[in-house]
């Protein structure tokens, strides 16, 4: 109404790539913290400015928002990671 809207970025990790098939979002987390795994650490070494984990807000690396993919009651382990920004 007072000409803002919000817009969000969304993006996935390499590893998404990979995902073949459907899912569906069984899990939405808003502002989660973050701390990459070691296994994400020895692929990417830029990572381990993180290795003791980010908080949750604007700083954090994964974003705004979570969706969590599932197949049936099954946790896929991908998530989408969304950016919120607003435009005037």
């Amino acid at each position: 109404g007072d000409g803002w809207a919000t817009r969000y970025c969304v993006a996935m990790g390499e590893e998404a790539l990979t995902f073949i098939g459907r899912a569906i979002v069984g899990r939405k987390e808003i502002w989660l913290p973050w701390t990459p795994t070691t296994s994400m650490m020895k692929r990417k070494p830029p990572l381990l400015q993180y290795a003791d984990g980010v908080l949750a807000g604007p700083n954090n690396p994964l974003g705004a928002r979570a969706l969590y993919l599932y197949r049936g009651v099954r946790d896929t382990k991908f998530r989408i990671h969304t950016v919120q920004t607003s435009h005037g």
